[in-house]
């Protein structure tokens, strides 16, 4: 059975190389940058599928919509939007969409949807293909950041790496994430709406259920904060302030962190058989 096609139209390129990193798998995969170009391929290409970012340069997500759609509202290929609004979610359940995904997305979700699009649309069967996972299951991170272009950035790294990825733009939400489901590492940006990262990272270090895990503030560089207070909260509490929002930068730590947590595990574990 062929392969079937998926068009990734969304003008970061990290996003898309995170797509298609994880779709290639099961589909055969292209890649527009703009509406102009997506809306091109669409019509030469013919895709089974189209991912469709909404915030695109110059021809917009709504407006490539638009042009593919009938004068009913029903467009000439299966179409899931993928946005960091997710209020706009609300709107595209009233017209004729497929599906919709939020920015930062879980790549498993993404998966998930795009295959019940695909037997829902063609009633065909779709390959199943068991991702590579570390035999200790996927990691998850959790995200504290409130700008939504560097949150897309980071996500799209952590994803293409193999992370689960979680995230909250505010303290609040965080705390709920946290509680509903523990992250493996948190990493959390300084300045927040409605509280400052170090104050966050030192609730978390005093809370039992939270307290072990791994976790570090960043921020963009030549950020004015009142640096001594806050260096010295870091040193108190044991945490790495990172002055960068680069998304490899912070993937790399990221995986030191895990790894030193890692065989801090492995040792304990050694050790407290060895006096058994």
């Amino acid at each position: 059975m062929d392969m079937k096609t998926v068009l990734v139209i969304d003008d970061a390129e990290e996003v898309r190389k995170a797509l298609r990193f994880h779709l290639e798998k099961k589909y055969v995969v292209l890649e527009a940058a703009t509406g102009e170009k997506g809306l091109a391929m669409i019509l030469e290409k013919h895709p089974n599928l189209v991912i469709l970012d909404i915030n695109l340069p110059k021809m917009t997500g709504i407006e490539l919509y638009s042009r593919i759609s009938s004068e009913g509202g029903r467009p000439s290929v299966p179409v899931i939007i993928l946005t960091i609004r997710e209020e706009l979610g609300k709107l595209f359940k009233g017209l004729n969409v497929d599906g919709f995904i939020a920015k930062p997305f879980d790549v498993e979700n993404v998966l998930r949807e795009i295959d019940m699009v695909m037997k829902k649309r063609y009633d065909i069967p779709i390959p199943k293909i068991e991702p590579a996972k570390p035999v200790q299951g996927i990691k998850k991170i959790l995200v504290v950041d409130d700008d939504p272009v560097t949150l897309d950035k980071i996500a799209a790294c952590f994803i293409k790496a193999g992370y689960a990825l979680r995230s909250a733009p505010t303290v609040l939400v965080a705390f709920e994430r946290i509680m509903t489901e523990l992250p493996d590492l948190i990493a959390i940006k300084l300045k927040l709406p409605d509280l400052s990262g170090d104050m966050v990272c030192m609730k978390l270090k005093q809370m039992p259920k939270t307290m072990n895990i791994p976790l570090f503030l960043y921020m963009p560089p030549n950020l004015s904060f009142d640096r001594d207070a806050v260096e010295n909260i870091c040193r108190v509490i044991d945490v790495k302030l990172i002055e960068t929002t680069d998304p490899e930068f912070l993937l790399n730590t990221v995986k030191r962190m895990l790894a030193i947590q890692e065989k801090g595990r492995l040792q304990n574990k050694g050790g407290s058989s060895g006096g058994t």
